[in-house]
């Protein structure tokens, strides 16, 4: 009887063999614990969560930022941009458990999200009242058997020297 139970248990628990392939998370679970992560202001785990070309277009985006507000390097460094409170931080307002996935392909994903942005404060700067909601996408590419997040270039104002990463076609 305990053999019986243990080799249930180790059915239930264990995920089966691949033979060497990864399945990829599903991208909303991505999307929910790249938002935990940003949440958590845990910014090393989060930058995990970028697509290499948005890593490279972040990184880009860091330096300019930095270029024209030294003072402000710590916030502007590549991993924190889109993780700690600054002009870029896009990401703090959507809600984790509203993610739904729009669209699945090959390689290309689409997951849409609610944010939610104050829309007025009983104090100023403190206890926000209401909210506007907006959905919005967060698109993904499938990296190698794992899902990851591209920035759209929008996100940090308008382009100067740096190009957001394109889409594939689909």
């Amino acid at each position: 009887m305990h053999r019986v139970a243990a080799v249930v248990l180790l059915v239930l628990v264990l995920p089966p063999a691949s033979h060497g392939t990864v399945a990829a998370e599903p991208p909303v679970i991505a999307v929910q614990r790249f938002l935990a992560a940003v949440k958590g202001r845990d910014c090393e785990r989060a930058w995990t969560y970028f697509s290499a070309a948005s890593r490279a277009y972040i990184e880009c985006k860091s330096k300019e930022l930095t270029a024209s507000t030294p003072s402000a390097a710590p916030a502007f460094s590549a991993h924190n941009l889109y993780c700690m409170p600054t002009a870029a931080h896009r990401y703090h307002g959507y809600q984790p458990n509203t993610a739904r996935l729009k669209s699945l392909s090959r390689d290309r994903a689409i997951v849409g999200i609610e944010r939610h942005d104050p829309d007025g404060f009983r104090l100023p700067g403190f206890f926000p009242t209401r909210s506007t909601v907006t959905v919005v996408e967060i698109e993904l590419t499938d990296e190698g058997g794992r899902w990851a997040i591209d920035v759209p270039a929008s996100a940090t104002g308008p382009q100067r020297v740096c190009t957001a990463p394109t889409s594939s076609p689909r």
